[in-house]
């Protein structure tokens, strides 16, 4: 792999119409290591501060959204930012959480006592559709659904 110096303030990526999907880097004018990717048209997608910091979008704080979710419910992450969710769960029987995320399912832990926690943590992309449901016929309820939004 070829290594070099990025000497630009600003580069682009990607030359489409729709600005949504071209990237700018953003390279300070004063070498501190920090760092920025958006997209041409302002959304933050990847950041690096000077201390190294890693920033996964921008502004993006843990929102307690449990009132407003229901498992076996189809959301839209509309955002325009990915999201990440972390959904902890009591069962009444040997159960599995499952998230699925544009038509792929990811398996969280199995409990296997009643009153045991499940959770699951998941990324969900811009426009992606997510739902939580489980595995088996135990009766989860939710404790927790948190996201990063």
């Amino acid at each position: 792999m070829a290594t070099g110096q990025l000497n630009l303030r600003t580069v682009k990526l990607g030359d489409n119409a729709d600005t949504s999907k071209n990237f700018l880097i953003q390279v300070p004018a004063v070498a501190d290591g920090s760092l920025s990717i958006q997209t041409e048209s302002g959304v933050p997608v990847l950041s690096r501060s000077a201390a190294g910091v890693i920033t996964l979008g921008a502004g993006q704080t843990w929102q307690d959204v449990t009132a407003g979710k229901a498992l076996n419910t189809n959301y839209t992450n509309s955002s325009g930012q990915t999201i990440q969710a972390i959904v902890t769960f009591s069962s009444s029987a040997t159960c599995t959480a499952v998230a699925t995320v544009g038509g792929v399912s990811f398996y969280g832990n199995t409990q296997t006592s009643p009153g045991f926690k499940v959770s699951i943590c998941f990324l969900v992309p811009p426009g992606g559709v997510y739902k939580v449901t489980q595995a088996e016929a135990g009766a989860l309820s939710a404790l927790s659904w948190m996201e990063l939004r």
